[in-house]
């Protein structure tokens, strides 16, 4: 920038800017290197627009010097999809680019096939294109073949071999989907401290699933497994398929997974069990680094919504959904008191299980909402509108992972009916939010549980529940009206002191609707809630 101040007057012939590669592909761990060479990117069409030379020029990486070859990571870069750039033939490319009317080109010596099979998910939409012409000449399968050489080696080997050949199958796969080295991987350590999300999560399954052709239920990867524990439970489903003789099902079947409504985030402690509600499209992964905080004193349970992972009709009214949702809690814990909480729409099933749950007698120790609306909150949504509401439900993900990326259902108006949902899909594969990994099957059946859901909360009418609430606040407001598409209140406890007998406790936290729920928000929740549930310990029952 300060070569740019002082000579922005000067007659310059060129202005030539050495950017990366990582500024066009991303570079999963380096955000801040991506982002620097993107500003250089910036820079170079600033001054063009303003009528100055420029350019700029995102290397690939160069073999005899620059980073790749400093670190001695040559070969690890031509495991990922790329040569190394000679110094001749760099420098033979400079003196071509340099008469370049552009403000900006990629260079780079890619194996395309093996660079978009790596990127996944990850794959910018500016080689939508190419991904196209590669996979249309028969160049890239990308993961969808089952390694028939790698399953009969697992079946082959003894028990001790099979888990570390797996375990080390998973680490791979874990570092092509996220992009970052095998060996910073530890193999005890939580997925979901990697970074893995529910949608990496659910590429990772179906990945697996094709490569090694057998069935990962879902739950198996909600419930914060490691590596090991992974390559066990996959170990243990591959051996248990091979040595069925008859009625083998295909891989991705579900017709032997049966809904399991609880998923354990973390195994009991020495702290009463912490039961917590899903979110509207069902994703628990917003409350993994409460959790974390938590620590490993505390248990900790999920509810997962009926019809994601398997193809079986979702709950139609609230009153279903939550006798289900009590039944498979008293399974874990067959008496009170109750520790529930619920972020966002979560808070409304967390609130209507409170309810049930006196109505039957017993007691509800603690009720956590984490700026959970009433259920007014949703009354505009339409749930018989399929492309309408997965364009919700992409957007309320997108404003959760912090990204302006959004899916405009006005745009789609102009569309045949029959064809908003799959350009919505379309369009939310090529923004990044869904990767393109995930069938569509699924996706439609997380449409189908949202709107199922959608239909519950407006159905529903809370009624007055005895003791006190713990209601938890972002120092940013906005959120909720971002849900509603229309300007709501946002102010104090949300209208839910009307159906709390005692009082409710309010905590203001750090962020915003959907960063209070990690970093330092997450912190601030999980020592208060640690507080309250290590006071359980010491009240006789």
């Amino acid at each position: 920038w300060n070569l740019h101040v002082a000579t922005q007057d000067a007659p310059l012939d060129f202005f030539v800017l050495f950017s990366s590669v990582a500024s066009v592909l991303g570079s999963p761990g380096q955000a801040n290197y991506a982002a620097g060479n993107s500003v250089l990117d910036a820079l170079a069409h600033a001054r063009r627009a303003a009528g100055r030379p420029a350019l700029a020029i995102n290397w690939g990486p160069w073999a005899g010097s620059g980073m790749a070859a400093e670190q001695g990571r040559g070969d690890a870069v031509k495991s990922r999809g790329m040569n190394l750039i000679s110094p001749e033939q760099g420098l033979e490319l400079l003196d071509k680019l340099l008469s370049a009317d552009v403000p900006q080109v990629a260079v780079m010596d890619a194996s395309w096939p093996d660079m978009l099979r790596l990127l996944g998910s990850r794959r910018p939409s500016l080689l939508a294109d190419l991904a196209s012409e590669v996979q249309a000449a028969g160049g890239a399968a990308l993961g969808s073949r089952v390694d028939h050489a790698f399953r009969e080696r697992l079946l082959a080997a003894d028990d001790n071999s099979r888990h570390t050949l797996v375990c080390d199958y998973i680490r791979d796969e874990l570092s092509r989907i996220m992009g970052v080295a095998a060996d910073g991987l530890e193999v005890d350590q939580p997925l979901s401290t990697f970074g893995l999300d529910s949608l990496l999560a659910l590429e990772l399954k179906n990945n697996l699933e094709s490569r090694l052709d057998f069935t990962l239920p879902m739950a198996k990867l909600m419930e914060g497994p490691s590596i090991n524990s992974l390559a066990a439970e996959t170990v243990r489903l591959v051996i248990a398929g091979s040595e069925k003789s008859d009625g083998l099902t295909e891989a991705g079947s579900q017709s032997e997974e049966s809904w399991q409504p609880l998923i354990t985030l973390q195994a009991a402690g020495n702290r009463p069990p912490l039961f917590l509600l899903p979110a509207l499209g069902g994703d628990i992964r917003c409350y993994d680094e409460l959790v974390q905080q938590l620590g490993n004193d505390q248990g900790a349970y999920a509810f997962r919504p009926r019809g994601i992972d398997q193809d079986v009709p979702p709950h139609q009214s609230m009153d279903e959904m939550i006798a289900d949702y009590a039944a498979a809690m008293r399974e874990v814990q067959p008496s009170g008191p109750y520790h529930l909480a619920g972020w966002s729409t979560g808070g409304i099933f967390a609130f209507a299980l409170a309810e049930t749950l006196q109505q039957t007698g017993d007691q509800v120790a603690l009720l956590a909402l984490f700026d959970a609306p009433l259920p007014s909150i949703i009354d505009d949504i339409d749930p018989d509108n399929d492309a309408r509401f997965l364009c919700v439900l992409v957007n309320f993900a997108n404003c959760f992972a912090g990204t302006n990326a959004r899916v405009n259902y006005e745009e789609l108006l102009a569309l045949a009916p029959d064809k908003r949902f799959p350009t919505a899909l379309a369009e939310a594969r090529r923004q990044g939010t869904l990767p393109a990994e995930i069938p569509e099957a699924y996706i439609r059946r997380l449409v189908q549980v949202g709107e199922a859901n959608v239909r519950a909360i407006q159905s529903y009418q809370p009624h007055p529940i005895a003791g006190q609430a713990q209601f938890f606040v972002p120092s940013i407001k906005g959120g909720l009206a971002q849900i509603a598409g229309r300007d709501v209140v946002e102010d104090g406890d949300h209208g839910w002191g009307a159906f709390v007998g005692d009082d409710i406790e309010l905590h203001t936290v750090t962020g915003d609707h959907f960063t209070m729920m990690t970093g330092s928000g997450a912190a601030q929740i999980a020592r208060e809630l640690a507080s309250r549930l290590a006071e359980e310990i010491a009240i006789p029952k």
